[in-house]
């Protein structure tokens, strides 16, 4: 119930021309969405055998990156209020490939007091972080993804991919900088994982390394 009252609230602020949320209250909406499988999830295994609780917590990952991968997908493509809409892009560079070009724009627009430290903080955070899922997700999924250099390669072409389809349907621009941020991001915490017990997560789910 609490599931489907945070998808019915989230669906009605995206079909609303007028209801309005903050940053923080839509990734609230998020959590709840994403604690509530989590919670049904143990009570519906809690006393099960080992093989169906296996099972349910697999099904869980599933759910919870299906809510992930649409609301990256929002994020990345609609959502105005992340400037996806082509009245953001007016007197913007569709393309950047100048390393470093639009973060040293940032802190020029700092000094100029034109752009806040929250507002340049939030962007660079927001690029670092908003990847960083699929670095738990992608290994759980797809036993390749367990090679560093493989998942390197995945992330490194669906983050310019993704950069591309931006420039293309006019809500944001190919940056160089963003790719490089989204993929430190993903990668960090990567190399985390792969060096924690958060790896042993495989094998409970039945998807071992060879």
């Amino acid at each position: 119930m609490i599931l489907v009252m945070a998808l019915g609230t989230q669906i009605v602020y995206v079909l609303s021309d007028e209801l309005t949320f903050t940053i923080l209250q839509k990734i609230l909406i998020v959590f709840v969405q994403v604690m509530s499988i989590i919670g049904f999830t143990f009570f519906h295994i809690y006393k099960k055998n080992q093989e169906k609780r296996k099972q349910g917590i697999y099904l869980a990952h599933i759910f919870i990156f299906m809510i992930y991968i649409i609301n990256l997908g929002y994020v990345l493509l609609f959502d105005q209020d992340f400037g996806r809409n082509a009245q953001h892009l007016v007197g913007f560079d569709l393309v950047n490939l100048e390393f470093m070009r639009t973060i040293q724009l940032f802190i020029h627009g700092y000094q100029l007091g034109v752009l806040s430290l929250e507002s340049i903080i939030m962007n660079i955070l927001g690029n670092v972080v908003i990847f960083m899922p699929m670095a738990y997700f992608l290994p759980i999924f797809f036993k390749k993804q367990r090679k560093w250099y493989v998942f390197f390669i995945t992330m490194s072409l669906l983050v310019a991919n993704i950069e591309i389809l931006q420039m293309i349907l006019q809500t944001g621009s190919a940056d160089i900088d963003d790719w490089f941020l989204n993929v430190i991001g993903v990668m960090s915490l990567y190399g985390l994982f792969m060096v924690t017990p958060l790896k042993k997560l495989y094998s409970l789910l039945e998807r071992k390394e060879k």
